[in-house]
C-alpha cells in the first residue's frame, strides 16, 4: 500500500511541474507561430500523430492549415513547410536565419559524432566548414566525380562478375547492389572495401545505418528536455556504447589499414580520413 501511495504522490508532483513548465514555455513561444491543430497541455499533438504514416497525417494538416503550419510535440515546437515555395524560402531565402540544428540527447552523448559528421554537426564552426569544403572538393565536385570514374566502373564490373558466378542460384540483388554502393564510397574515401562478405557484412552495415538514422529521431526525453535526464533512464548511454562497439567492429580494420590510426582517434568512422587514390582493391562480394 505504501508503494502505491508514494507512486501517486510522485506522479502528482511530476504532472504538476510538467503543467507549470508547459504553460511557461507556451507563453514564451506564443508569438508569431504559424497556424496549427489544437494542442493538449503537456502532450501537445502527440495523440494525433500517425507514426505509421506520418506523411499522410502531415499532408492532411497542410490541406487544413496551409503550407506552413506548426505542431507541438511535448515541449517542442515544430514548424512544417509542406510546399515547394515555402521549402525554398526556408532552405534558400532565409537559410541563414533558420539554419539552427536540432541536437538530440544521443548526438550530445557522442562529441566525436558532432565533430565528424557534416549533416549532423550541431556547431557550424571552422572544423565543420573545413569538412564541408573537403567533401565538396574531393567527393562531389565535377572534377572529383570524373577522377573517381575508374572506381565506379571497377566495382560495377566486380558486381557483374559475382552475379555471373551465381548462375542458377538465388541471389538477393538488393544486398549485392547495396554492397557495391558501399564499397564504391569506401574506396573513394579510403581505397578499401568495407563489405567483403554478403552473408555477414551487409546485414551488419544495414543495422549500423539504421542506428545512425535513429540518432536524429527524437526520443521522449528529447520532447521534454527539462526532465529529459529522468525520462532517459540510461538509454542514451547504452545506445552510445553500442554505437561505438559497432563502429569499431565495422570500420576498425579499414580505417587502420588506410590511415594507420584507430577508430577512436578518427572519431566517427574516419572523420580525419582523406580521399584515397583512384585505385581500389578487394572484391565487392565473396
Amino acid at each position: 500500500m505504501d508503494n502505491y501511495y508514494y507512486t501517486y504522490i510522485f506522479l502528482s508532483i511530476f504532472f504538476f511541474l510538467a503543467t507549470v513548465l508547459f504553460i511557461k514555455a507556451s507563453s514564451k513561444t506564443r508569438l508569431k507561430l504559424p497556424p496549427g491543430p489544437p494542442a493538449w497541455p503537456i502532450i501537445g499533438n502527440l495523440f494525433g500523430l500517425n507514426a505509421e504514416k506520418p506523411h499522410i497525417w502531415l499532408a492532411n494538416l497542410a490541406r487544413e492549415h496551409g503550407p506552413l503550419f506548426s505542431l507541438r510535440l511535448g515541449f517542442r515546437v515544430l514548424v512544417m513547410a509542406s510546399s515547394p515555395e515555402t521549402a525554398k524560402e526556408v532552405l534558400k531565402t532565409r537559410d541563414r536565419d533558420l539554419s539552427g540544428r536540432f541536437k538530440s540527447r544521443l548526438i550530445g552523448s557522442l562529441p566525436e559524432f558532432q565533430s565528424s559528421v557534416i549533416v549532423l554537426s550541431t556547431e557550424c564552426g571552422e572544423k565543420w566548414r573545413s569538412l564541408r569544403k573537403n567533401a565538396h572538393v574531393e567527393l562531389f565536385s565535377h572534377g572529383a566525380l570524373e577522377s573517381h570514374t575508374k572506381i565506379r566502373v571497377q566495382k560495377a564490373q566486380e558486381m557483374m562478375d559475382f552475379l555471373a558466378k551465381q548462375e542458377g542460384e538465388v541471389v538477393e540483388i538488393v544486398n549485392v547492389a547495396y554492397a557495391t554502393a558501399v564499397n564504391i564510397l569506401t574506396n573513394t574515401l579510403m581505397s578499401e572495401d568495407l563489405i567483403r562478405s554478403l552473408d555477414f557484412a551487409v546485414g551488419e552495415m544495414k543495422k549500423f545505418s539504421r542506428m545512425l538514422i535513429g540518432f536524429v529521431i527524437p526520443t521522449i526525453a528529447d520532447l521534454y528536455p527539462l526532465i529529459g535526464g529522468f525520462l532517459d533512464g540510461g538509454y542514451t548511454r547504452i545506445v552510445g556504447m553500442e554505437y561505438k562497439e559497432k563502429s569499431k567492429a565495422l570500420w576498425g580494420e579499414v580505417v587502420e589499414a588506410s590511415s594507420g590510426g584507430s577508430v577512436e582517434e578518427l572519431g566517427l568512422t574516419g572523420g580525419k580520413s582523406t580521399c584515397g587514390d583512384n585505385g581500389g582493391n578487394g572484391s565487392t562480394a565473396e
